[in-house]
């Protein structure tokens, strides 16, 4: 896809869900296995979730781009996003309040 019709078309999805829907299917197809690879081995979900954090990721990125600023590509700039996204849920699944290994022992009070 061409960057300036790519462009238009990201402008035009923060008002049109059909628009937002192409843009969405465009950078899953292209950048879903990039993201897997790289995402994947920290398990914080099955291949499924990854995604759908990605997904999440780009509807963001569509709502907050800002078509004023000249020099952002807006491929990566969403696809930044995807990725920020996926790194946050990461994150807090990794917690240690939230991770299996970590249990809390509670002990009798010894007087």
């Amino acid at each position: 896809m061409e960057k300036n019709t790519f462009k238009d078309l990201v402008v035009k999805a923060k008002t049109d869900d059909n628009a937002a829907e192409i843009v969405i299917r465009y950078l899953m197809n292209k950048y879903s296995e990039k993201l897997l690879k790289k995402y994947f081995f920290y398990k914080i979900g099955d291949k499924k979730d990854i995604l759908q954090y990605a997904r999440i990721g780009a509807w963001v990125g569509i709502k907050y781009y800002k078509p004023d600023y000249k020099n952002v590509n807006v491929e990566m700039y969403l696809f930044m996003n995807m990725q920020n996204r996926i790194i946050t849920a990461i994150k807090t699944s990794l917690r240690d309040c939230r991770h299996p290994n970590n249990e809390c022992y509670f002990y009798k009070k010894v007087d």
